[in-house]
């Protein structure tokens, strides 16, 4: 019985009070679908980055000699030539950098 009398209050509070009840509804679904859309977005970009990334490197293989290291030599043509005949490699380009 006491829950049909606190059903029947809230329903006519409601009623009675149109636009509260309306800014309060909206003010509830604008909030629910800001973290919904937020989540989603952040997401997304994540599996974006991820995917990026992975596809960037997976296959990758960076061979340099460190310029602090004392033993600090190239790479050989007939080295290059050599990874060139392997199976497994598609390609080597040779690069080279400076360090200030």
């Amino acid at each position: 019985m006491i829950l049909l009398e606190y059903t029947t209050a809230a329903i006519k509070s409601l009623y009675v009070n149109k636009i509260r009840s309306f800014l309060s509804m909206l003010g509830i679904i604008i909030g629910v679908s800001n973290v919904i859309l937020t989540i989603g977005i952040l997401e997304g970009g994540r599996l974006l980055i991820l995917n990026e990334l992975g596809s960037l490197s997976s296959s990758l293989i960076y061979l340099y000699s460190s310029p602090y290291s004392e033993e600090f030599e190239y790479i050989s043509q007939e080295e290059i030539a050599q990874i060139k005949m392997m199976p497994q490699v598609k390609e080597v380009l040779p690069e080279g950098f400076i360090i200030f």
